[in-house]
């Protein structure tokens, strides 16, 4: 049973209809997505450019037009291309909505599978696959229903993503997973430590607590993160931080100093200076439009 570690803490949706849309781009300010998982399917739908993906121990590099499916709970991460800037669509659905209290065989023999990880849908679909065309047209008929949430939409987005699934079906797209070739174990590790960061990240990190938590040496410990996360420990940490102090300096009106120290920068003058290599603008800036954008 999979634990709360290295969990996304976004809330896609709400109760009723857990579904976030969300447009996102990569290679303008923001160059990566780090490491995290959540117990919701994610689609994608690239519309523009291409970007490197890592599903745990597995890459894939996504292209314009692809359609890229994200598994319940799988750890993932995804990082620009040097110099290409790409644009994508996410859907994150809670595929146990689609379960009936009722018992019926759409749950028993193809949702709950699902959600219980027994089964591995495709992880990218492009134009060479028949059903390509079909999965694009209900995938932006979802973004269109969802936009304008007519009385009824709920209705029709379920209906649509049983349709989804119903294709891949179809196609005998989906794999049944052999638990004995799964590296869920090490997956669990880097929750662990990732947890860890997440409840630390204020404080001094040291990695030879980290390798610890794995129970492996540091050299060992350090390749094994970066094999899982795409980035070293150091890397991770200080991007954690810097997401961090993003949202308090949008969110609150809390001094730069005091937001450096409160994420875990002990130097200011390093704090402004990261924050820039990464958002592409100072702290000071990047308050200053959301200043600005208030008083439009």
């Amino acid at each position: 049973m999979v634990n709360e570690k290295l969990e996304e803490k976004r809330k896609h949706g709400n109760f009723l209809l857990p579904l976030g849309i969300y447009d996102v781009d990569l290679g303008d300010k923001e160059y990566s997505i780090s490491a995290h998982w959540h117990k919701e399917v994610e689609i994608i739908l690239v519309k523009s450019g291409e970007f490197n993906l890592q599903i745990n121990s597995d890459f894939y590099t996504c292209k314009c037009g692809d359609i890229v499916i994200i598994n319940c709970e799988e750890l993932h991460y995804l990082i620009a291309k040097e110099n290409v800037y790409s644009e994508f669509t996410s859907l994150v659905f809670d595929v146990s909505q689609l379960n009936s209290s009722i018992l019926d065989s759409s749950s028993v023999n193809f949702i709950t599978p699902i959600v219980n990880k027994k089964f591995k849908l495709p992880t990218i679909i492009n134009e060479n696959f028949s059903i390509y065309n079909n999965l694009k047209e209900i995938i932006l008929k979802i973004i269109e229903v969802y936009s304008h949430k007519y009385y009824g939409f709920e209705l029709e987005i379920k209906a649509l993503m049983f349709s989804f699934f119903a294709n891949i079906f179809k196609e005998n797209l989906v794999i049944k997973k052999d638990s004995t070739l799964s590296d869920d174990s090490k997956i669990f590790k880097i929750k662990d430590v990732i947890k860890y960061i997440e409840d630390n990240y204020r404080n001094d990190i040291n990695i030879n607590t980290l390798a610890n938590i794995c129970h492996y040496n540091e050299y060992h410990f350090m390749r094994f993160f970066k094999k899982y996360t795409g980035k070293t420990c150091i890397q991770f940490i200080k991007n954690y931080r810097l997401e961090k102090s993003y949202n308090l300096l949008k969110t609150t009106d809390l001094s730069v100093t005091q937001i450096s120290f409160d994420v875990g920068f002990s130097n200011v003058s390093y704090f402004i200076r990261s924050f820039k290599e990464k958002y592409k603008v100072t702290p000071k800036e990047l308050r200053l439009r959301v200043d600005d954008s208030f008083k439009v």
